[in-house]
């Protein structure tokens, strides 16, 4: 019985040997799955640190990191603003320059146009009637016992009228035209030279009312010779 026992004590430790070695053998093998395991999952989890750790960063940390430099210099600033103030400076004193030149100028035509005007207001046009009145003074001789009166100029062809009437007329009988003598003539024509009314032709071109009408310019005008003498005239005096 004691050998069995003996025996068996040793076959019981040896069985119980294996069991426990396989068992620590799983254990092992377990522990060092285990830390492979983590091993392997600990990178994963510094990584998800890492993005819990930006996702929860405060938008003023970001905001407070100094910008890097952008080479922006107060230098080319005042270079800028100094060729800028240069080139208004120019443009300006140059306009000024002028506006002041114009200025002058304006000064110095606005005291030749006030001369200009007063010596326009002094001026005296010649008068028709002053350049018929010797053809006039002419004309008399050709009629002996008459004398003649100059009227006129009037309308817009400057007709300038002579009146010749005996001298021993009345006034009233001049006014009405009694005994009286006349020729009329034109000093402003087309062309430029001089004509003779002639009152036996009504052209009727001008209806009554118009300043045509009023100039009698509805009579026909007789034109005069560069030549003519003052028999020419004195044979159209009715």
């Amino acid at each position: 019985m004691g050998l069995v026992v003996y025996m068996a004590g040793p076959l019981f430790y040896r069985k119980n040997q294996n069991r426990c070695s396989t068992a620590g053998y799983n254990v092992e093998r377990n522990m060092s799955m285990n830390e492979k395991k983590n091993a392997v999952q600990k990178p994963a989890e510094k990584k998800d640190n890492k993005v819990a750790a930006k996702a929860t960063t405060p938008a003023t940390v970001k905001a407070a990191t100094p910008k890097a430099d952008t080479g922006l210099k107060l230098s080319d600033l005042a270079t800028v603003y100094i060729r800028r103030k240069s080139l208004f400076d120019r443009q300006h004193d140059g306009m000024q320059k002028r506006l002041d030149a114009v200025r002058k100028n304006i000064d110095r035509l606005t005291e030749v146009a006030s001369q200009l005007e007063q010596k326009l207001a002094g001026l005296v046009a010649p008068s028709a009637k002053d350049f018929i009145s010797p053809l006039a003074k002419a004309l008399v001789s050709q009629f002996p016992g008459f004398s003649y009166e100059v009227a006129g100029p009037t309308g817009i062809a400057n007709a300038v009228t002579i009146v010749f009437a005996p001298k021993d007329t009345t006034e009233e009988e001049r006014m009405r035209g009694e005994k009286c003598k006349t020729i009329t003539i034109i000093t402003k024509t087309k062309d430029g030279t001089l004509g003779i009314r002639d009152y036996s032709k009504d052209l009727k071109t001008y209806a009554p009312g118009s300043v045509g009408y009023a100039s009698g310019l509805n009579f026909a005008t007789i034109p005069v010779p560069e030549n003519a003498t003052v028999q020419f005239f004195a044979g159209h005096v009715k």
